[in-house]
């Protein structure tokens, strides 16, 4: 929807995202509560497909709830508080927390400069591999 800012579309892909993952969730049975690392690899890389913008947007929600819940946060927090108490000792880590910040960044500027999507997927796909 053109008539749409920026940062409304952002609102919308962050709650289209917290839906599917419920969803998946409550399908998947898992007993802990955890968010199943499979099915947020396969939701990224159905994200592979899309403009680099969008696909950025979407990999920083997803990997946000993901670290969010697989750390055990108690709230949701911004893309700045997560990437500031993550524990970015490993190098894919660490790269995912600057991509946190860039994205906290530019949330607020309304101004998306992104990189190439698939390079910060790959990086998720690491660290979904070392939480998973």
């Amino acid at each position: 929807d053109d008539s749409k800012s920026t940062k409304e579309k952002i609102e919308d892909m962050k709650q289209n995202i917290r839906s599917k993952l419920k969803r998946d969730k409550k399908s998947s049975g898992d007993s802990d509560g955890r968010i199943n690392s499979d099915k947020v690899s396969e939701i990224l890389d159905q994200y592979r497909e899309l403009e680099d913008e969008e696909a950025s947007i979407k990999t920083s929600h997803i990997m946000k709830g993901f670290l969010e819940n697989n750390l055990g946060i108690e709230r949701e927090m911004t893309y700045k508080e997560l990437a500031e108490n993550m524990p970015t000792e490993d190098e894919n880590m660490h790269d995912l927390a600057e991509f946190f910040i860039q994205m906290h960044r530019e949330q607020y500027t309304g101004k998306m400069d992104v990189g190439d999507s698939d390079e910060i997927i790959d990086t998720c796909e690491k660290v979904l591999k070392k939480l998973g």
